[in-house]
């Protein structure tokens, strides 16, 4: 009985020794898997970015490179080298189409159009520098340049029985570009090949043709007006100009938290 007992002592001692040796030596796993930990040259990555929340408001125009999530795809050149590709899209569009009803006075609508269209085509070309070569955690220095269109269409086209008439098309067309620094950390979940970090820095945002462009023409009568003018988008007084440039342009923190998923070609 008491050699039993000796025993027993023993081998709790030689597994409480080795399982410390094994805790104490622990290396990096240097592996790489066709679905390993962290993604080595010749790998890709797919991640999903979620900017911190906004108010959705055009106060701060940097919400048009935010307002969805952005799909990026991501190859690394090297153990410690990585380009990324992002795109995101939006459209948006009603239309209503009528004739005319029972009522056929002359003052009445005969037919009547409205269709309103908006949307964004954003791509997002950028660099990661890594750093920390660890299966656990990842730290890096990145780029993006975020390169876009932001197009608007409002067409309001009303007909009447008497031949009057009043056509109105309103026109917002931008170029949406941009500049991210930022420094990134992220972790690899246990031997999955998924990560989870946030990236944090400092972005400028620029839009080229801040205008809302104005196409009337009605007729009454014998009389036809014709009107072709612009206004800037944000111009409470609704000033007309025949001809404009507009632009504007803002330097702003940027945090975002991204969700990755790694594989081999």
């Amino acid at each position: 009985m008491k050699l039993k007992k000796t025993f027993l002592t023993m081998l709790i001692v030689g597994l409480s020794v080795s399982s410390f040796a094994q805790l104490s030596q622990r290396t990096n796993d240097s592996g790489n898997f066709k679905f390993g930990t962290r993604p080595q040259a010749g790998d890709m990555g797919v991640n999903l970015q979620f900017y911190s929340p906004f108010d959705g408001s055009d106060v701060n125009f940097g919400n048009y490179f935010k307002s969805v999530p952005i799909v990026n795809l991501q190859y690394y050149l090297s153990d410690d080298t990585a380009l990324r590709f992002g795109i995101r899209a939006s459209k948006d569009l009603t239309l209503f189409e009528g004739e005319e009803n029972i009522d056929t006075t002359s003052t009445s609508i005969k037919n009547g159009t409205e269709k309103n269209s908006s949307g964004e085509y954003m791509i997002y070309l950028g660099a990661e520098k890594h750093f920390a070569l660890t299966n656990l955690l990842d730290v890096y220095l990145g780029a993006q340049l975020p390169l876009g269109y932001q197009f608007s269409t409002t067409i309001n086209d009303q007909d009447l029985n008497n031949g009057d008439y009043n056509h109105s098309t309103v026109k917002e067309r931008a170029t949406l570009y941009g500049l991210e620094c930022f420094v990134g950390l992220q972790v690899f979940i246990a031997d999955l090949p998924l990560a989870i970090g946030a990236e944090w820095g400092i972005a400028g945002y620029g839009k080229l043709g801040d205008k809302t462009h104005y196409i009337t023409e009605s007729k009454t009568g014998t009389t036809v007006t014709n009107q072709d003018y612009y206004v800037a988008a944000q111009d409470a007084s609704l000033t007309q100009y025949k001809n404009m440039s507009a632009r504007k342009f803002t330097l702003d923190n940027m945090v975002r938290l991204r969700v990755s998923y790694y594989f081999n070609k």
